[in-house]
């Protein structure tokens, strides 16, 4: 078959609007109609793809872009298989998103580090924590002594404030680690529902894959009775013109007896 232009096909200009499309679409279906052109049903079938491939915004940019650049643009033409590698192109795009999202799951191990540091930073807090009580403890004892030692008193003093100031920052700290696992938690959380919906969607392109093939294998054995009933009709055609043929010989031959006669 040879290459077809769908604007020409339909009789519209590139700039055509979806209206333009819609009215000549219907136009041409009425010219290509059984009633009006009995050879018209092949026609109408790449009207009817025609008409599909200009009505869809992203299809009809595609096609633009395959004419302009000299492409075959006959009646193979298949939208859904157009259809299909857009969703392929999606489905890598959303891959790539992925890859780029799980670069994110590097903090994972920054997590573990922070496990780390909380774990140490509540161990330095029970050993401060202690340290503090052993000088309160001191400090109790220190009151009772204070009429006999002023200056180990003050000493005592002075750890124990440190000692909270200390407190303080590992308590700091705790809670910095504490906000860094819940981002953890969250980055994990949507690591798990992005998995799920690449999973999803790779489980849909192979399900329309598996139907693009079972409507090829479906449309070639269409393809292959139609032939062979073709083939049918040409061999019934030759046996009926062979047959007129010799009637005709016949009649001649009478013709001839009955002169003679």
């Amino acid at each position: 078959m040879p290459d077809i232009n769908y604007y020409e096909l339909l009789g519209i200009k590139r700039d055509a609007t979806p209206a333009d499309v819609k009215k000549a679409w219907k136009k041409q279906s009425i010219n290509l109609h059984p009633d009006h052109n009995r050879y018209g049903a092949e026609l109408q079938k790449l009207v009817n793809e025609a008409y599909s491939v200009f009505i869809d915004e992203s299809m009809r940019t595609w096609y633009d872009a395959e004419l302009v650049s000299g492409a075959n643009t006959s009646g193979g033409f298949n939208p859904d298989v157009i259809e299909l590698e857009h969703e392929l192109a999606e489905s890598k795009r959303k891959c790539s998103t992925l890859k780029k999202k799980n670069a994110k799951l590097q903090k994972i191990v920054e997590a573990d580090n922070a496990r780390k540091k909380l774990a140490e930073a509540r161990n330095e807090l029970a050993e401060k924590t202690r340290e503090a009580d052993c000088a309160r403890e001191e400090a109790d004892n220190t009151r009772h002594e204070l009429t006999k030692s002023k200056r180990k008193h003050a000493i005592l003093k002075k750890k124990f404030a440190s000692a909270q100031m200390e407190v303080g920052s590992v308590r700091k700290e705790a809670d910095s680690a504490l906000i860094e696992l819940a981002k953890t938690n969250l980055l994990l959380s949507e690591k798990e529902r992005l998995n799920k919906q690449l999973q999803l969607k790779q489980t849909q392109n192979q399900n329309k894959l598996k139907l693009h093939k079972e409507k090829s294998k479906r449309l070639e054995e269409e393809s292959r009775v139609q032939l062979l009933y073709c083939q049918d009709k040409l061999g019934k055609a030759d046996r009926v013109e062979s047959g007129t043929n010799e009637e005709r010989g016949l009649c001649k031959s009478q013709t001839e007896g009955n002169q003679r006669g």
